[in-house]
């Protein structure tokens, strides 16, 4: 008979089962050999009545041979032989039977007693079998305990989940409150869900949330325009000081960005606070007091910086393309893997107020009249960027490059320039009075002059071959 594969999944159908089997064990293991002990108490009945028997003719065949003896003693010998071989010859006869009689009486008692031994292996079998079935049924309540209990979770999630889903959607409405203290209401309760949902690695959940209060951020900043410079409002504040902390320690967290494109803080004051993994693109940020900040790993491509005081940041592995930073502040700051692609620093920005600049790259970036005087500048990028009438003096340069680049009227006095390539970059007017070139590239630069590279202190360069002539040349004359 086969059985539905549904019914044996089913605890009850199981039971019914387990009870079949247990029948059919009570029966082979139990019933069957009671049944053969019964048996073979009345044969072991029946061999005590034929021992019994056996007893009584051993008993006879005692008396005539004490009555034979008696004849013996009292008949002479001569004239009694022949009846006393008779009688002995009948006696010798019955001692026969009742040895035979008494060996096959042995063999069957000890029969018995292995049957008997058989039987007590059977019931010990019996005894384990529903030891067996005890423990059977055991697993059985154990299952179906465990069953009702998954079921039981399981209901208790999608409830749980039906209870946050409500708390969810009432915190987000009080978002859109006029009342900062309803918004603000709002925000913690999100947070408080959040934190929670992050204790049960819910990760996607979380960044829900989290995706959420980043769109009220947005929101509420281009609400709340300033006209004098002020402190972040305390719930855009609460917000994003919780995405700012919410996926730390998560592997491969330089991957993650919050989104706040388009958000405005112009003229907003951020006291110092740290900001790491931000999609800032296109935000205004005009005139704010940014400085004493961490900034790592954000994206301000396309950013409004123009006035922000920057001062004392250090900014790591951020981009910078296309940005507007007009005279900014940078005292103190240092810039490390930064992009600038493109940007825009006005005329005669101060780089030399900067602590470090290193690993950055400023290709096609507007740098007219920027200072970096006495700055270390290390594995620096300046393709294509205009460096018109910019200052180096008393700079150190380590391979930095500047190919394709215009340095018209740069300054490189009293510098030393290391390693760096200029190829096709444009040096009209260029000053190296006292600088120290060392492995420089000018092959196909534009406009540069004999008088000019002279009067550097050390010439240790690569230049086009119209231009050395005219060195060597000089070179005999004088």
């Amino acid at each position: 008979m086969q059985l539905n594969r549904n019914m044996l999944s089913s605890p009850i159908a199981l039971c019914i089962l387990v009870v079949a089997f247990a029948g059919l064990g009570v029966k082979t293991l139990l019933v069957d050999p009671m049944n053969s002990t019964g048996v073979l108490s009345g044969e072991l009945t029946k061999l005590k009545n034929q021992h019994r028997t056996r007893y009584s003719s051993k008993a006879g065949v005692n008396g005539d041979i004490q009555h034979l003896v008696k004849i013996i003693r009292q008949s002479k010998p001569s004239s009694e032989t022949k009846l006393i071989e008779e009688t002995l010859l009948r006696l010798g006869r019955k001692l026969d039977g009742i040895t035979m009689a008494d060996t096959v009486q042995r063999d069957a008692l000890a029969l018995i007693a292995a049957e008997r031994e058989q039987i007590k292996l059977t019931t010990g079998i019996s005894s384990g079998f529903f030891q067996a079935l005890g423990s059977g049924f055991i697993l059985v309540t154990v299952f179906v305990a465990i069953r009702n209990l998954g079921l039981a979770q399981k209901n208790l999630k999608v409830s749980e989940n039906k209870l946050t889903s409500e708390i969810i959607a009432k915190a987000t409405d009080h978002l859109g409150s006029e009342a900062s203290i309803v918004r603000l209401g709002g925000i913690n309760t999100l947070i408080w869900i959040a934190r929670s949902l992050m204790t049960k690695q819910d990760r996607e959940s979380t960044e829900t949330i989290s995706n959420t209060l980043a769109g009220f951020i947005v929101i509420r900043s281009r609400l709340d325009t300033v006209d004098v410079l002020s402190s972040i409002p305390i719930d855009i504040s609460a917000a994003l000081m919780f995405l700012l902390h919410s996926f730390e320690g998560t592997q491969d967290v330089t991957s993650l960005k919050i989104n706040l494109t388009g958000s405005q803080f112009g003229k907003r004051r951020f006291n110092g606070v740290s900001l790491k993994n931000l999609d800032l693109e296109n935000s205004v940020l005009n005139s704010s007091d940014i400085k004493n900040s961490s900034i790592s790993n954000c994206n301000l491509n396309q950013a409004d910086l123009a006035l922000a005081d920057l001062s004392g940041c250090e900014i790591v592995n951020s981009q910078f393309s296309i940005c507007t930073l007009e005279n900014a502040l940078l005292a103190g700051a240092s810039l490390k893997e930064c992009t600038f692609t493109g940007s825009k620093f006005g005329s005669s920005f101060e780089f030399n107020q900067a602590q470090a600049i290193s690993e950055t790259d400023f290709s096609l970036a507007q740098l007219q009249h920027a200072i970096f005087d006495g700055l270390h500048l290390r594995k620096i990028t300046f393709n294509g960027a205009n460096l018109s009438g910019a200052s180096f003096r008393n700079c150190r340069l380590e391979n930095v490059i500047f190919d394709n680049a215009n340095l018209n009227g740069a300054a490189f006095d009293n510098a030393i320039v290391k390693a760096c390539s200029c190829v096709g970059t444009s040096l009209e007017e260029v000053s190296l009075q006292a600088a120290d070139l060392e492995k420089v590239d000018l092959r196909g630069s534009k406009n540069l002059t004999r008088e000019s590279l002279c009067k550097a202190t050390r010439r240790q360069v690569d230049i086009d071959e119209w231009l050395q002539d005219e060195i060597i040349a000089s070179s005999n004359d004088v």
